[in-house]
């Protein structure tokens, strides 16, 4: 994936738990109906791939690498976890280019950018 659709991903996938922590309807929306709402975020997938969503309870067990989301693309199978709620210390503000194309390059953990920075 190029680095400028990695971070396109890491901008929609943020909004999507943002805004999923702000609107219970869209979190259980989120969960039965993951493809649409990753759609309406700007992340379409092929129709080849399944998507699910799961609420857990530790912050530790949403953990997603970019790396690890495209191997889950390449596999056919996506599956996408979140917190009920917005983790304590997470924040709405958005990460600026830089940070962005560094969490993009490969190297970042998109869960630090969902749940810490909160993009």
């Amino acid at each position: 994936m190029a680095d400028n659709a990695r971070v396109e991903l890491v901008r929609n996938l943020g909004a999507v738990y943002n805004d999923a922590w702000e609107n219970e309807a869209l979190m259980n929306r989120l969960v039965s109906e993951p493809r649409t709402v990753l759609a309406e975020h700007g992340i379409e997938l092929p129709a080849t791939v399944t998507v699910e969503a799961k609420v857990v309870a530790d912050i530790g067990d949403a953990e997603l690498s970019l790396d690890e989301w495209d191997r889950m693309v390449d596999r056919g199978s996506v599956v996408l976890k979140t917190t009920a709620s917005r983790p304590d210390g997470a924040t709405t503000t958005e990460l600026s280019e830089e940070q962005l194309e560094g969490v993009a390059g490969g190297g970042g953990d998109l869960s630090s950018c969902w749940f810490l920075c909160g993009l």
